[in-house]
């Protein structure tokens, strides 16, 4: 069943957001890594 691992998936990708905001700022690689997945 892959729900379980989709919900997981959505829930690391919003911490990951969340991080993101109090990361160093929007020229981090993190947040240019989630700009090209969304």
């Amino acid at each position: 069943d892959d729900e379980p691992a989709e919900q997981s998936a959505l829930v690391s990708y919003r911490s990951l957001q969340e991080e993101r905001q109090s990361y160093t700022g929007p020229n981090s690689p993190v947040t240019e890594q989630i700009k090209s997945q969304d």
